[in-house]
Protein backbone atom coordinates (compact mmCIF):
# COMPACT_ATOMS: atom_id res chain seq x y z
CA UNK A 1 0.00 0.00 0.00
CA UNK A 2 1.40 3.74 -0.69
CA UNK A 3 1.17 5.80 2.02
CA UNK A 4 -0.89 8.94 0.53
CA UNK A 5 1.17 11.72 2.15
CA UNK A 6 4.23 10.06 -0.16
CA UNK A 7 1.73 10.80 -3.72
CA UNK A 8 0.89 14.28 -2.74
CA UNK A 9 4.53 15.00 -2.18
CA UNK A 10 5.03 13.42 -5.51
CA UNK A 11 2.52 15.18 -7.51
CA UNK A 12 3.38 18.37 -5.80
CA UNK A 13 6.73 17.92 -7.32
CA UNK A 14 5.62 16.69 -10.61
CA UNK A 15 3.31 20.48 -10.78
CA UNK A 16 6.38 22.50 -9.54
CA UNK A 17 8.81 20.74 -11.89
CA UNK A 18 6.03 21.46 -15.06
CA UNK A 19 5.57 24.65 -13.87
CA UNK A 20 9.12 25.42 -13.66
CA UNK A 21 9.65 24.88 -17.37
CA UNK A 22 6.98 27.05 -18.46
CA UNK A 23 8.60 30.12 -19.54
CA UNK A 24 11.38 28.08 -21.32
CA UNK A 25 9.21 26.43 -24.18
CA UNK A 26 8.53 28.27 -26.78
CA UNK A 27 5.73 27.97 -29.41
CA UNK A 28 6.55 30.61 -32.15
CA UNK A 29 6.77 34.48 -31.70
CA UNK A 30 3.16 36.09 -31.30
CA UNK A 31 4.09 38.89 -33.66
CA UNK A 32 3.61 37.73 -37.23
CA UNK A 33 5.07 39.08 -40.56
CA UNK A 34 2.86 42.26 -42.08
CA UNK A 35 1.59 42.90 -45.66
CA UNK A 36 1.12 45.59 -47.88
CA UNK A 37 -2.13 46.20 -49.56
CA UNK A 38 -1.13 48.17 -52.96
CA UNK A 39 -3.38 49.69 -55.68
CA UNK A 40 -1.62 50.78 -58.98
CA UNK A 41 -5.26 50.95 -59.96
CA UNK A 42 -7.70 54.02 -61.54
CA UNK A 43 -10.51 52.70 -59.52
CA UNK A 44 -11.45 51.55 -55.66
CA UNK A 45 -11.29 47.92 -55.09
CA UNK A 46 -11.98 45.44 -52.22
CA UNK A 47 -8.83 42.91 -51.25
CA UNK A 48 -8.90 40.20 -49.05
CA UNK A 49 -5.77 38.15 -48.16
CA UNK A 50 -5.98 34.95 -46.64
CA UNK A 51 -3.07 33.13 -44.98
CA UNK A 52 -3.43 29.59 -43.54
CA UNK A 53 -0.38 26.51 -42.69
CA UNK A 54 0.71 25.50 -39.78
CA UNK A 55 -1.87 28.07 -38.08
CA UNK A 56 -5.46 28.52 -38.14
CA UNK A 57 -6.67 30.76 -40.95
CA UNK A 58 -5.95 34.52 -40.89
CA UNK A 59 -8.18 37.09 -43.22
CA UNK A 60 -8.11 40.73 -43.58
CA UNK A 61 -10.29 43.16 -45.54
CA UNK A 62 -9.96 46.48 -46.69
CA UNK A 63 -10.82 48.64 -49.34
CA UNK A 64 -8.38 50.35 -51.53
CA UNK A 65 -8.57 53.54 -53.08
CA UNK A 66 -6.62 54.31 -56.46
CA UNK A 67 -2.71 54.27 -55.42
CA UNK A 68 -3.16 53.78 -51.84
CA UNK A 69 -1.03 50.88 -49.45
CA UNK A 70 -2.92 49.77 -46.47
CA UNK A 71 -0.86 47.50 -44.14
CA UNK A 72 -2.72 44.14 -43.01
CA UNK A 73 -0.51 43.56 -39.61
CA UNK A 74 0.60 40.02 -38.73
CA UNK A 75 -0.83 37.71 -41.47
CA UNK A 76 1.77 35.28 -41.30
CA UNK A 77 3.13 34.00 -38.07
CA UNK A 78 6.62 33.55 -37.24
CA UNK A 79 6.65 30.01 -36.28
CA UNK A 80 10.10 28.51 -34.46
CA UNK A 81 11.15 26.53 -37.89
CA UNK A 82 10.37 26.91 -42.06
CA UNK A 83 7.20 26.66 -42.56
CA UNK A 84 4.24 26.44 -45.32
CA UNK A 85 1.81 28.90 -45.96
CA UNK A 86 -0.93 29.94 -48.27
CA UNK A 87 -1.99 32.87 -49.70
CA UNK A 88 -5.08 33.53 -50.80
CA UNK A 89 -6.42 36.56 -52.09
CA UNK A 90 -9.97 38.01 -53.23
CA UNK A 91 -10.61 41.18 -55.04
CA UNK A 92 -14.25 42.57 -55.42
CA UNK A 93 -15.64 39.32 -54.68
CA UNK A 94 -14.46 36.58 -56.44
CA UNK A 95 -10.48 35.08 -55.94
CA UNK A 96 -7.61 36.11 -58.22
CA UNK A 97 -4.40 34.39 -56.49
CA UNK A 98 -4.18 31.29 -54.19
CA UNK A 99 -0.86 30.19 -54.12
CA UNK A 100 1.82 28.25 -51.84
CA UNK A 101 5.41 29.33 -50.31
CA UNK A 102 7.82 28.01 -47.75
CA UNK A 103 8.88 30.65 -45.18
CA UNK A 104 12.23 30.01 -44.35
CA UNK A 105 13.80 33.59 -42.68
CA UNK A 106 11.88 36.89 -41.14
CA UNK A 107 11.78 39.73 -43.83
CA UNK A 108 13.69 43.03 -43.16
CA UNK A 109 11.57 45.89 -43.18
CA UNK A 110 12.98 46.43 -46.74
CA UNK A 111 11.12 43.63 -48.21
CA UNK A 112 8.07 43.31 -47.46
CA UNK A 113 5.30 40.94 -48.50
CA UNK A 114 3.01 42.87 -50.59
CA UNK A 115 -0.43 42.16 -52.59
CA UNK A 116 -0.32 44.76 -55.35
CA UNK A 117 -3.72 45.08 -57.38
CA UNK A 118 -3.06 46.12 -60.30
CA UNK A 119 -6.49 46.50 -62.01
CA UNK A 120 -9.79 44.82 -62.25
CA UNK A 121 -9.18 40.87 -61.87
CA UNK A 122 -5.82 40.91 -61.25
CA UNK A 123 -2.88 41.05 -58.30
CA UNK A 124 0.49 40.06 -58.34
CA UNK A 125 1.62 38.68 -55.68
CA UNK A 126 5.13 40.19 -54.62
CA UNK A 127 6.54 38.13 -51.50
CA UNK A 128 10.55 38.16 -51.92
CA UNK A 129 13.08 35.26 -52.27
CA UNK A 130 14.82 33.71 -50.56
CA UNK A 131 12.95 35.17 -47.23
CA UNK A 132 9.99 32.99 -48.90
CA UNK A 133 9.94 31.09 -51.83
CA UNK A 134 7.03 29.63 -53.99
CA UNK A 135 6.01 25.44 -53.55
CA UNK A 136 6.95 23.51 -56.39
CA UNK A 137 3.97 22.50 -58.67
CA UNK A 138 2.69 19.02 -58.24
Amino acid sequence: MTDPARRSVLRLAGVAGIGSLAGCVSFGNSDGIDVDAVSESDERHVVTAITSGDFGPIAEATTLTPDETETLEDMVPVLDYAHTFTVQVVLDGSVVADEQYVLREIPGEDDPFRVVVEGPGSVSLDIPEPTASPTPEE
